[in-house]
């Protein structure tokens, strides 16, 4: 006489290989694959895709759709949306190599300006090479908005805060573009922090989200605000 099937073990097992298999397929397609997706399209589908993506802040998809599109059409401003989305992803090097290209690729003033600008800021605030964003503000015009926000940056390298500070409320002041103001803002809340004034600093990041425009700064405020959050009370 045969016994009757028990289906508890079988559905163990089958339950068990499912999981293997998701787990394997997970690590296959994650974000630490060694095989990137291929997007089909033209540069300008991509950089739709591109567009979908940061709405829906999928970012690292934004940044592969970006690097295809500037890779088939690259005297474009793909490699300066690339570099910023790469600094919010605090992908620094990679950042670093997108505004390098850009600047091979591009001729135009405007966009040198801005990738100038990125490239120099990054140096000096996430890869520690002042002398080296000395040498890129240099490319910039002496009384832009950017090269006085790099001022700022210096000043805060030589611990200089109250210069910072001076720095960064005549550049408020004076400029018309937010994504400038922004800046000013935020370095202000660094310098804040550094002498021990949390309330000004909170405010001139309050000051820096309003403003801010570009998703490598919105990521470093949003930053900085949950750090100070996380500090005690001073007495």
């Amino acid at each position: 006489m045969s016994r009757p099937f028990n289906s508890r073990p079988f559905l163990r097992r089958l339950l068990v290989a499912s999981i293997l298999l998701l787990t394997l397929t997970a690590c296959a397609s994650g974000p630490g694959s060694t095989r990137p997706t291929t997007l089909n399209g033209t540069a300008p589908e991509l950089r739709q895709l591109a567009a979908q993506a940061i709405d829906e802040k999928r970012y690292q998809d934004a940044t592969q759709a970006l690097r295809q599109a500037a890779a088939s059409d690259p005297a474009n401003a793909d490699y300066l949306l690339l570099g910023n989305l790469q600094e919010a992803l605090e992908q620094y090097r990679p950042a670093q190599k997108s505004y390098q290209s850009g600047l091979a690729h591009t001729s135009n003033d405007d966009l040198q300006q801005k990738l100038y600008f990125h490239w120099a800021t990054l140096e000096a605030l996430e890869l520690n090479h002042p002398s080296r964003a000395a040498d890129l503000a240099i490319k910039l015009p002496v009384d832009s908005d950017s090269r006085l926000n790099l001022q700022i940056l210096q000043a805060m390298q030589q611990n200089h805060y109250d210069a910072a500070l001076r720095l960064a409320q005549q550049l408020s002041s004076r400029s018309d573009d937010k994504e400038m103001i922004g800046w000013a803002h935020y370095h202000a809340a660094r310098a804040w922090v550094a002498v021990g004034n949390n309330s000004k600093a909170f405010e001139a990041l309050f000051h820096a989200i309003n403003h801010a425009r570009g998703h490598g700064l919105v990521a470093r405020i949003t930053r900085l605000w949950d750090d100070l959050r996380q500090l005690p009370p001073l007495p």
